[in-house]
């Protein structure tokens, strides 16, 4: 199903509901932490240094969180594509494209 040009369906009615009445968006590369070191001796771990970090990494385990980041992606490839092919042409103010993308 493809969206029209500018977009303008709400991104949920490209996805089925699945069995759960939740929509799953679809999943894109998934890259763990791991440490790395650098040929200058610099290291840089994977493991959270911080209670901040370590926060984050539980916030980011939520089992709902990763779909609606998904999601979000998913409707800004859209609308970059939209501005892309259809949107920007060269001299173009910054104004008058922000005003064309909220319209």
């Amino acid at each position: 199903m493809a969206d029209l040009y500018p977009p303008s369906k709400p991104i949920f009615s490209f996805y089925p509901r699945g069995t759960d009445r939740t929509r799953t968006f679809p999943r894109g590369r998934e890259v763990d932490y791991f440490n790395k070191q650098y040929s200058d001796g610099y290291v840089v771990e994977g493991e959270a240094r911080s209670t901040e970090e370590q926060r984050e990494r539980e916030r980011l385990s939520d089992p709902d969180r990763p779909n609606m980041i998904r999601k979000a992606a998913e409707v800004h490839r859209r609308v970059r594509k939209y501005a892309q092919d259809e949107l920007l042409k060269p001299g173009m103010k910054l104004i008058d494209i922000c005003e064309k993308l909220e319209n």
